[in-house]
């Protein structure tokens, strides 16, 4: 039943339609344990305790998708909780979510205002971002970064909306240089940056003109009354009244992003690997990669061969494009590592640079947010903390964005928060496993783990016959900061389990796995996110080790199935 109304999803300080379709059977409900404990010790302790250890015993016994347990851990703690979490996680529930204390942190108290007693008291809000306990109201926003790709190289026009109706597409962003006069990388990549600032900006102007709206028609009493500084202020927390303003501008699609402007740098401006022309390759996407020849592009009027002819070469491209290196899987390209991290660190300088020196009207529209809230005794600020979430919403944000030059078809789902590009859906499963040791380290970057201060989540999938001293290594490595980005959640099912799950759904009412905000039973999603946890790529502890083989489910009392 549909009981979601337009109102309902007030999250960005505005209404507005939610994708509730995927998001069916959540709660939303958080427990948050370990960490360092919350003070300003030049030397952080370790907050974790028997408590912490109660709660990872208690999600590996009960098979609940609701609350999630997410699990602070740093350098300090003890490896005993690491071997904990890892039978926890090889239970398979998809708990406990993993966040990195000493990247975290450090990046959220480098966004500011913050007190350091305050960024160590952080616990997760619902789906997973870092929020300060008690003191805090906290929005984001979906600002996507693939659709940038589309306006660096379509002149500012969307690709996915290309065809008789809107011709190259939708015209959603400043008119840049046509592709044939983008005649370097170089020069292609600071049209990307300049489109980029633009969306920004954007995102920075609706948050300050709609600031305290919400605050008229739809107050918060309840969560107000939990807060300290609401208590104390009189305000509701819509409405000015907590101690700390953090908005997440969540980049959506990043891994496609780097993917896709890699993929165009190897297809179109690397002299040794260049296959076609910038411009060809826009109507290669515009056409879907040789799936939909459409009009403008090509008229029936003109006959078959040629349109054919096309449509064979840019499913040709798409080949290609397949197998060019892609980023979290472990490819050996340091290539492409380096690129991934100077494109991060760039769209977070931007994100920063927009709101420390912003544009006239910006500024004075949030010099009056100042003036309306602030007090000498405590000034307002906004606490920017740069994101990639995507939540439930991947698979619905994918439907909404044309093809990318990193292979993915039209409408077809982009990765989950930062989680490596899904397998397309139009081809067979991958079933190759990579190499978590490996691969993980190419998220263990600085520009990740410090500048993404809301969290750059890389969803895993491993196979069931992961072994325990394996994943408790994997996440000790983790919790010491040498590998992953600042949060990592693991999801423990093979491709079998999987297939038949989606088959017989009753036999396997237990199987959970964690989607891009939050934990959910597998049979409870509707079928496009199921395909989509298949594809996710599954990540072993050796190379080559293949994921094909069935298991045999253990049958609990009441005879259902699920492994115990």
């Amino acid at each position: 039943n549909d009981y979601t109304n337009y109102g309902t999803g007030a999250v960005f300080y505005s209404a507005g339609n939610f994708p509730q379709g995927a998001a069916i059977n959540q709660w939303v409900q958080q427990v948050t344990v370990g960490g360092y404990k919350a003070n300003d010790a030049a030397i952080p302790e370790d907050a974790s305790n028997e408590i912490t250890l109660m709660c990872l015993r208690s999600a590996r016994r009960l098979p609940l998708n609701a609350p999630c347990l997410s699990l602070r851990v740093h350098k300090k703690m003890s490896n005993r909780l690491f071997e904990e979490a890892a039978k926890t996680v090889l239970s398979g529930g998809a708990h406990p979510i993993l966040l990195n204390d000493d990247k975290l942190v450090p990046a959220l108290k480098a966004c500011g205002p913050l007190k350091l007693d305050d960024a160590r008291d952080y616990s997760c809000d619902g789906c997973y971002e870092p929020v300060i306990m008690g003191k805090t109201e906290w929005a984001f926003s979906y600002v996507p970064l693939l659709p940038m790709v589309d306006y660096a190289m379509n002149q500012g026009c969307t690709i996915q909306a290309a065809g008789p109706i809107n011709l190259r597409g939708l015209k959603s962003s400043w008119n840049s240089q046509p592709p044939q006069k983008i005649a370097t990388f170089k020069q292609f990549m600071d049209i990307f940056y300049k489109h980029w600032k633009w969306a920004i900006n954007s995102f920075f102007n609706s948050l300050m003109r709609g600031y305290g709206d919400v605050w008229n028609y739809c107050p918060s009493p309840l969560f107000s009354a939990l807060l300290s500084d609401t208590l104390e202020t009189g305000r509701d927390m819509t409405n000015g009244g907590a101690r700390y303003h953090i908005v997440a501008p969540m980049m959506c699609g990043i891994a496609n992003t780097i993917n896709s402007l890699y993929a165009i740098k190897k297809l179109v401006y690397d002299e040794a690997t260049a296959r076609c022309s910038l411009p060809q390759l826009l109507l290669c996407l515009q056409c879907n990669w040789g799936n939909n020849m459409v009009e403008p592009f090509y008229s029936s009027l003109e006959g078959e061969y040629r349109r054919d002819q096309d449509a064979q070469f840019f499913q040709q491209l798409r080949q290609v494009a397949l197998q060019i290196p892609k980023f979290g899987i472990g490819s050996g390209d340091q290539e492409l590592v380096s690129f991934a991290s100077d494109l991060i660190e760039k769209c977070v300088n931007i994100i920063h640079e927009s709101i420390n020196n912003p544009l006239p009207v910006i500024k004075a529209a949030y010099d009056n947010l100042k003036q309306q809230y602030g007090t000498p005794k405590r000034p307002f600020a906004f606490t920017i903390t740069p994101g990639v979430g995507t939540f439930e919403d991947n698979v619905g944000l994918g439907m909404g964005f044309g093809a990318s030059a990193d292979g993915r078809l039209s409408s077809q789902p982009i990765g989950s928060d930062f989680t490596a590009n899904p397998w397309p859906d139009d081809l067979p499963i991958n079933l190759q496993a990579s190499n978590a040791f490996v691969a993980l380290k190419e998220w263990n970057l600085h520009p990740i783990n410090h500048g993404i201060a809301n969290a750059a989540p890389s969803d895993l999938n491993i196979p069931e016959d992961f072994p325990l001293n394996e994943l408790t290594k994997l996440i000790r490595d983790f919790s010491h900061s040498k590998l992953g980005s600042n949060m990592m959640t693991i999801t423990c099912a093979d491709i079998s389990t999987y297939q038949e799950a989606a088959q017989y759904p009753e036999r396997y009412d237990l199987l959970r796995v964690r989607m891009g905000g939050w934990s959910e039973f597998f049979v409870a999603m509707f079928d496009f996110h199921q395909n989509y946890i298949m594809r996710r790529t599954y990540y072993d502890y050796q190379n080559g080790n293949a994921v094909t083989k069935r298991k045999t489910i253990s049958v609990h009392p009441n005879g259902k199935g699920q492994r115990p």
